[in-house]
């Protein structure tokens, strides 16, 4: 006999619908950085290369700093208002990330 039976008339935690967009733009974001983390440039001399390699690493590692501190203060926060606020900046990021994929 296991010490907690399974109660039928215990409601299973729904998933709200702002936390399925946040950790969806999470995985956007995600994705978009991998895309950038794996470009280079093929014009120019070795050194500017180089230098441009290393800029986008930094920025791509930045990137994912930035989106798992919004991602842990999401998780700690239980306030709809502040989870409102970092979703929209994880969009907003989203969408500049999006744009610098674009060039």
């Amino acid at each position: 006999m296991s010490p907690h039976p399974a109660d039928s008339s215990t409601p299973r935690p729904q998933i709200s619908a702002l936390a399925i967009a946040f950790w969806l733009l999470v995985c956007a974001a995600a994705a978009v950085i991998s895309y950038l983390s794996t470009f280079h440039g093929s014009g120019g001399d070795p050194a500017g290369n180089g230098m441009s390699s290393g800029l986008i690493e930094l920025f791509s590692i930045a990137a994912g700093v930035l989106v798992g501190l919004l991602a842990l203060i999401f998780l700690a926060c239980r306030n709809l208002a502040v989870r409102g606020v970092l979703t929209a900046l994880l969009g907003l990021f989203t969408l500049l990330l999006l744009a610098l994929a674009g060039h």
